[in-house]
């Protein structure tokens, strides 16, 4: 029985950085959509949500929405385009 392994994350990075750059925005409208696909949050599950995020303001696991952004283009250069 042959076993299968799952892709690391450099692996598909590196598959998705070999895209066009109009085929990574439509890998990545697919994945959006993708991720949409859910079921509403409990009103408990936000609640939870919320605590779990003040906790990490008050611990300092925050940045500002531009730190924020800088992170994620750094990481995925292909959002700057």
């Amino acid at each position: 029985m042959q076993t299968t392994t799952r892709p690391t994350y450099q692996q598909v990075y590196g598959l998705a950085m070999q895209l066009s750059h109009d085929d990574r925005l439509r890998l990545l409208d697919s994945l959006y959509e993708e991720e949409n696909v859910m079921e509403p949050y409990t009103p408990e599950e936000i609640h939870d949500m919320v605590r779990e995020a003040e906790a990490d303001i008050v611990a300092g696991r925050c940045c500002t929405a531009e730190e924020g952004w800088e992170k994620l283009e750094e990481e995925f250069p292909w959002l700057r385009d």
